[in-house]
């Protein structure tokens, strides 16, 4: 397997949780509860619209918002919504390939993809309720509830990095390393990724060469916020990760942090 980073450019337009952002809402010019944003192009921007079930269009050049795709408004999921190709069910992470001209959403169970006509289909489905999104080459990084799969877009295999329905804080091998409830991820280099393991407190480092998943500060460096140290990299509830350049910046509930990478790029 082989793991590629996206562009520095797509990374700092569309990894950034908009967990902030709450204009609730459920016409087509209002939001509620927004969970991710990708780049399009032309100043345009697609945003998971979480609670109204719906995809929006962000235009900056004409400053308005409308609907891209889905049904927006508050619905109940039913039996019928987990087939029909036309539905989504709390969307939250978000991923674009300009190659491939689809947009790939983390919906609930369900992980759907948009083309360039805006058609819905289902991509595949998860026992668990899924939660970031990364688009990385052919492969897309999805977290959940007790870790990280890795989807081959051609083929739909999945690498699963976790111990199966178990949560913890354990590193190792990828069938004994145990998440809690992990959130924003970003592909760093070739082989290594990054995870903001939430209900731990602290970020993760998924070794795809070496199939293993350490705790990452020591490889990380020290995060830093307004100068302060953190120790033993503890953060409170970290759900986002952007990379620029070689600076991991880390959202969570007391901040943004940052962090230098040296030595994995």
């Amino acid at each position: 397997m082989n793991i590629y980073p996206a562009k520095e450019s797509d990374n700092f337009v569309s990894q950034f949780v908009l967990q902030h952002l709450y204009s609730t809402g459920n016409t087509s010019e209002s939001l509620d509860q927004p969970s991710d944003i990708v780049y399009l192009g032309n100043h345009t921007y697609i945003i998971s619209d979480t609670n109204n079930h719906c995809l929006k269009l962000l235009e900056l050049a004409l400053v308005r918002l409308t609907t891209y795709a889905g049904k927006c408004g508050v619905h109940t999921m039913t039996e019928t919504d987990t087939k029909e190709d036309d539905t989504l069910h709390y969307p939250k992470g978000l991923s674009y390939s300009r190659e491939r001209e689809m947009l790939y959403v983390v919906s609930s169970s369900l992980v759907q993809t948009v083309d360039k006509d805006k058609k819905i289909k289902i991509l595949c489905r998860s026992e668990f309720t899924l939660s970031s999104a990364f688009l990385a080459g052919d492969f897309l990084l999805i977290s959940y509830k007790h870790g990280v799969n890795v989807i081959d877009l051609d083929t739909t295999d999945t690498v699963k990095i976790g111990a199966g329905n178990s949560s913890g804080l354990a590193n190792g091998r990828f069938n004994i390393a145990r998440f809690c409830n992990p959130h924003g991820l970003v592909v760093v280099s070739n082989m290594v990724a990054f995870v903001a393991d939430s209900d731990n407190g602290v970020i993760r480092l998924i070794d795809f060469q070496l199939k293993k998943v350490t705790t990452a500060c020591t490889s990380i460096g020290v995060l830093e916020n307004r100068r302060k140290r953190i120790a033993k990299c503890k953060l409170e509830q970290p759900w986002a990760i952007l990379l620029v350049n070689d600076s991991l910046y880390v959202g969570n509930n007391d901040g943004i942090y940052t962090s230098t990478i040296k030595g994995l790029s």
